[in-house]
C-alpha cells in the first residue's frame, strides 16, 4: 500500500494551480497564465523565469512561490523519466525510458527555496488575518508539495508524513473557516478517493485508524472543486482524470483527458496519456488519431512538443495502424521510427520488430526477414529481439497483438 501521506500530496501537488476564471486579469495574472503555459509546454526552466518575473509583481501573494516550486518538482520527475508514471498512474511502458533515482542536487536546492518562501508569505496572511481561510489553505499547499517531493523523488515516506499532516490540517481549517471556499476540497478529495481504491482490509484498517476513506465521496468533492474552485477549477478536472484512471473508468478518463488537452493543447504529455490509454484499451482507430495529431504537432514545432521523440512516436502509430489493419501505413509508420537515430534502443528495435510484422502481414517475407534481422543486430539486446527471433521461424500472422 503507497502511505497515505504520498497519496495525499501527489493529489495537489501534481499541476499547477489554476488561475481561476472570476479574476480579472491584471498584470500579475497574465504573468501567472503566461508562466503556467510554457510549464505546460514542458519548458520548465523558462517557465521557473517566468514565474519569478510574477513574483516581482506581487511578492507577498503566495501563488506564484507555489507555481515555481511545481516547476522544479515536475522538472525533476521529468529528469527521473517518471512524470506519467507519479502523475497519472500508468504502469511501466515498453516503449519509455526507465525510471531513475538520479537528478540534479541544484533542483532540490531550488525546490526547498520555492516553499521556504511561500510559507513566509502564507505565514504572513495567516499573522495579518489569522481568520481569513486562503492563508491556512496557501500555507497547507506548501506543506503538501514538501511531502510530496519527499515522498515520491527521496522515497523517505515517514519523513513525508509531517508535512502531510499539516497540510490536510490546513485545508481542514480553512474549510471550517470559509464553507464556500471550495478549493480545498481538491486535495481532500483526492486523499480520500486514492485511499478508498485500496484494497478491502487496507480499507477497513484505514478507517479504524480515523482515516476519511471513500472513491465515491472523494471523487464528489474533486468534482465540487472542477466546478466552484477559485483556483483550481483546471487543476480539479485533471485531477478527475487520475479518479477515472484509478476506477479503470477508462472512457471518463478519455473524455476528460480531452478537455483539458482542448484548453491546454501544449500538453504533449497528456496527449500522450491518451493515446496510450486508447491503445490499452484496444481503440486502434482512435491512438492512431491521436499519435497523428501528436506527430503533426512534431513537425510543426507546436510548443511543447520539441520534447516527444519523433520515433517513439511514429512506432506507436504504427502499432495502432497495424492493430486496425492499416498494414501498409503501419509499416511507412515503422520504416520510418527505425531511422531515428536519437530514439533509444527500446523503441529502435521495436520498430524494426514492427516493420517486420507490417511487412509479414503484407506478404513481403524477405523484407520481413530483413527487418527481423535488423532488430537483431541492434545492441543492447531488448524485448523486442526475443520476438525477432521467434518471427525469423514463423512468419508473424496477427493473431497475436503487434510489438
Amino acid at each position: 500500500m503507497l502511505p497515505k501521506w504520498l497519496l495525499f500530496g501527489v493529489a495537489f501537488s501534481l499541476w499547477p494551480v489554476s488561475l481561476g476564471m472570476a479574476q480579472s486579469k491584471g498584470a500579475y495574472e497574465k504573468a501567472l497564465e503566461r508562466a503556467v503555459a510554457t510549464m505546460y509546454a514542458i519548458d520548465y526552466d523558462r517557465a521557473a523565469q517566468q514565474f519569478e518575473e510574477a513574483i516581482r509583481l506581487e511578492p507577498d501573494n503566495p501563488r506564484a512561490y507555489l507555481y515555481l516550486a511545481t516547476s522544479y518538482w515536475m522538472k525533476t520527475l521529468y529528469i527521473q523519466n517518471s512524470l506519467l508514471t507519479t502523475a497519472f498512474g500508468l504502469p511501466a511502458d515498453p516503449y519509455s525510458a526507465s525510471a531513475t533515482t538520479a537528478f540534479p542536487h541544484e533542483l532540490r536546492v531550488q525546490f526547498d527555496t520555492a516553499i521556504r518562501r511561500m510559507k513566509e508569505k502564507a505565514a504572513g496572511m495567516v499573522a495579518a488575518h489569522p481568520n481569513n481561510a486562503e492563508g491556512h489553505f496557501w500555507m497547507g499547499m506548501a506543506e503538501g508539495s514538501e511531502s510530496v517531493f519527499i515522498a515520491s523523488v527521496d522515497k523517505k515516506y515517514l519523513a513525508a508524513k509531517g508535512p502531510a499532516d499539516r497540510s490536510f490540517d490546513g485545508m481542514e481549517k480553512a474549510v471550517k473557516l470559509d464553507p464556500n471556499f471550495k478549493d480545498p476540497y481538491f486535495s481532500m478529495g483526492m486523499h480520500m478517493h486514492l485511499l478508498g481504491t485500496r484494497g478491502f482490509f487496507t480499507r477497513m484498517l484505514l478507517k479504524i485508524m480515523g482515516y476519511r476513506v471513500s472513491k465515491e465521496e472523494g471523487r464528489q468533492y474533486v468534482e465540487l472543486a472542477m466546478r466552484e474552485g477559485r483556483y483550481v477549477s483546471d487543476d480539479a478536472r485533471l485531477g478527475l482524470v487520475l479518479c477515472h484512471i484509478r476506477e479503470q473508468n477508462w472512457k471518463q478518463a478519455l473524455s476528460t483527458a480531452g478537455q483539458v488537452l482542448q484548453k491546454f493543447p501544449q500538453d504533449s504529455l497528456l496527449a500522450l496519456v491518451i493515446g496510450r490509454i486508447q491503445s490499452a484499451l484496444g481503440e486502434h482507430q482512435e491512438a492512431a488519431a491521436t499519435f497523428k495529431l501528436i506527430a503533426k504537432r512534431i513537425k510543426d514545432k507546436h510548443p511543447g512538443y520539441e520534447v516527444m521523440s519523433p520515433g517513439e512516436i511514429r512506432l506507436r502509430l504504427a502499432l495502432a495502424l497495424l492493430g486496425s489493419g492499416h498494414a501498409n501505413e503501419a509499416a511507412e509508420e515503422a520504416e520510418q521510427a527505425s531511422h531515428d537515430a536519437k530514439a533509444i534502443p527500446l523503441v529502435r528495435a521495436a520498430a524494426h520488430l514492427t516493420l517486420g510484422q507490417a511487412r509479414d502481414l503484407l506478404k513481403n517475407r524477405a523484407g520481413a526477414v530483413a527487418a527481423y534481422q535488423a532488430t537483431l543486430a541492434l545492441s543492447p539486446a531488448t524485448p523486442s529481439h526475443e520476438k525477432a527471433r521467434q518471427f525469423l521461424n514463423h512468419p508473424y500472422d496477427g493473431k497475436v497483438p503487434p510489438g
